[in-house]
């Protein structure tokens, strides 16, 4: 019976092949084969595939996908550390944490138009990693942490650049508008102070991309895919902050400045003594980097 069931699935695939395979053999394969063509119109392989064939006949298509986010940050990366390393050579102790790896989430609706174009309309959110700074010196302890993330809504263009059996390869272009949310906490003793801050900011970007799609059925797709990103938000900041547990209006921002040449430290200052202060600059929230996905897509 199990042979049986082998053989039927096996006579079906050769049936449903032997035309691909027919349409890209040889002219010198077979004369017979060759003779036979000449009686009927050409086909093209490309168009009795289904990737192909849902590309030539254009629809609409949904997209939700997840990834791994590979982001700059490199104020928030480098500041605390070398915040560290400033407090450990002075002979004190400090431990930082903090990486560049994010989760990337994200849902598109997009729209083929034939002969391999398409464009569409993408939301996305990376949750990156916290970065933490917590040191003890005599005169008492500190700790404070960043918890960085980014929202965007983009147009994405959509060119494939090669198509055959079940798989396509896509090349895709986008531009859109990116928002950075880097939550701020710091706490400070003997004399209790607690902070904190939602620091906001936003700037144009573009991507990158490139994806590599294998059809499941009819509407179901598998993709992996890679991408580049630039998204340099140049500075996140806040008009109020809550301290000791009350809100309260005040301007800041994240800054940067040398505490020693050659090393500078991220924390959170009020935006009057950033702008006087010509030690000290706007801190970016970088999210420029790569995101590597493995994704689902259903054609509608």
């Amino acid at each position: 019976m199990h042979l049986s069931f082998l053989i039927r699935s096996f006579l079906m695939a050769l049936m449903a092949v032997l035309p691909v395979l027919a349409d890209q053999a040889p002219t010198s394969f077979d004369m017979r084969w060759e003779l036979a063509q000449a009686k009927k119109p050409a086909r093209s392989s490309a168009k009795t595939t289904p990737a192909a064939e849902a590309a030539g006949q254009g629809g609409l298509w949904l997209r939700t996908y997840s990834g791994i986010d590979f982001s700059l940050l490199k104020d928030l990366d480098e500041g605390t550390r070398n915040f560290e390393k400033l407090i450990e050579q002075a002979g004190f102790y400090a431990d930082s944490n903090g990486s560049n790896v994010g989760l990337l989430l994200g849902t598109e609706l997009g729209a083929s138009f034939g002969d391999g174009h398409g464009l569409s309309l993408a939301f996305e959110g990376i949750l990156s990693s916290t970065h933490s700074l917590v040191s003890i010196t005599p005169i008492g302890a500190m700790s404070f942490r960043f918890e960085p993330s980014l929202y965007s809504a983009s147009l994405n263009y959509q060119l494939d650049l090669s198509s055959g059996g079940n798989h396509r390869t896509t090349l895709t272009l986008g531009a859109g508008y990116y928002m950075a949310v880097v939550n701020y906490t710091g706490i400070a003793i003997p004399t209790p102070v607690f902070v904190e801050a939602e620091l906001t900011g936003s700037a144009p970007g573009a991507t990158l991309g490139i994806t590599q799609e294998w059809k499941v059925d009819g509407t179901l797709s598998v993709e992996a895919s890679a991408r580049f990103r630039w998204a340099d938000i140049t500075r996140v900041e806040a008009s109020r902050i809550k301290a000791d547990g009350s809100e309260t209006d005040a301007d800041v921002a994240l800054a940067r400045g040398e505490m020693v040449p050659g090393q500078e430290v991220t924390i959170l200052f009020d935006q009057a003594t950033i702008d006087s202060d010509p030690m000290l600059d706007y801190a970016h929230a970088d999210f420029s980097g790569l995101d590597l996905g493995f994704n689902l897509k259903l054609a509608l």
